[in-house]
């Protein structure tokens, strides 16, 4: 996670996972990895074809086409519809619960409208949903939401009987946790 885009180079990812869970590699056991992907819907039908064993992470963070392309500008050309369709062909293929991150964001995604909108999502194949508090990252205007949108949208969502977890962030305060290192490094590039 957090190394750029696997399914831009579908091949050498697929060769490089076979390798580490192999016994010649690290045989590390498939149940074990999990891939990130921002969701490209043409790779993931083509992973879907391989039939992997690994587990697979969707970066959605809104259900809501005009706010996922807000924050996420992969939407333009990967849209929620063509996102749910290529996840729904991929479940059928794998029969494999999807992960969805939800980078929680103060008044961008995290009103009981966008709730609404993730578990009418989520209600298309099995889902396990991870909140994540949004990392605090210099010059970018975006804020963690308030402890208590968070807690109000996880008790939305368990009401609907989905299986969610709120990821507690670690590392803000050496700028060292997810987003703010590649931001700063890159800045001072």
């Amino acid at each position: 996670m957090g190394m750029g885009e696997p399914l831009l180079n579908l091949d050498n990812l697929l060769s490089s996972l076979e390798l580490v869970s192999s016994n010649e590699g690290l045989a590390i056991s498939p149940s074990r990895i999990t891939v990130s992907s921002a969701g490209l819907v043409e790779q993931l039908r083509q992973l879907a074809d391989y039939n992997p064993k690994f587990n697979l992470a969707i970066s959605l963070h809104s259900a809501i086409d005009k706010v996922r392309t807000s924050i996420m500008p992969i939407n333009k050309s990967n849209s929620i519809e063509q996102l749910i369709e290529a996840l729904k062909y991929y479940h059928n293929i794998t029969n494999q619960r999807i992960t969805f991150e939800y980078l929680m964001i103060q008044n961008v995604n995290d009103s009981l409208d966008d709730a609404r909108a993730l578990a009418n999502f989520c209600k298309n194949f099995p889902t396990k949903i991870n909140l994540i508090e949004f990392n605090k990252v210099e010059h970018i205007a975006y804020r963690s939401s308030k402890s208590e949108n968070i807690k109000t949208f996880y008790d939305f969502l368990l009401s609907k009987n989905m299986v969610v977890t709120i990821r507690k962030s670690k590392g803000q305060d050496i700028d060292a946790a997810c987003g703010q290192l590649a931001l700063k490094k890159n800045k001072d590039l």
